[in-house]
């Protein structure tokens, strides 16, 4: 039956393959040629910055070592640090920094000035 089709369409085409699949593979192709374009867009500006993953949703974001388990992680890490009696934000930073190890220290002296206070207890 299948051969009978690709029979009947050669004789009315000249070609074995339907009109409406060389159509539909036609903007396949197109878009994967877009796609393709892209990229390479993508790839040129790497080789620019020397970087070595982007993230295609947020340009900003960078990769980030965090821990053996999971090494690289693409995104933001936030550091916040909140006042006691009425739990209200005093001071934030966001980096690219996967570890807290330096930022307890480094947020309770950006808190402490933030309060304008001479001691913080953190």
């Amino acid at each position: 039956m299948e051969l009978d089709r690709a029979d009947e369409a050669l004789a009315k085409t000249g070609s074995t393959v339907p009109t409406s699949q060389i159509t539909r593979l036609n903007r396949k192709l197109a878009h994967l040629e877009k796609e393709a374009e892209r990229y390479r867009s993508i790839e040129g500006r790497m080789n620019i910055t020397r970087e070595m993953q982007v993230s295609l949703s947020d340009p900003d974001a960078k990769s980030m070592t965090t821990t053996p388990r999971m090494p690289k992680v693409i995104g933001y890490n936030v550091q916040t640090a909140v006042e006691a009696k009425h739990h209200l934000i005093v001071a934030h930073e966001v980096t690219t920094f996967g570890y807290d190890r330096d930022a307890l220290s480094t947020m309770a002296i950006v808190a402490r000035d933030a309060m304008g206070v001479d001691a913080i207890e953190a």
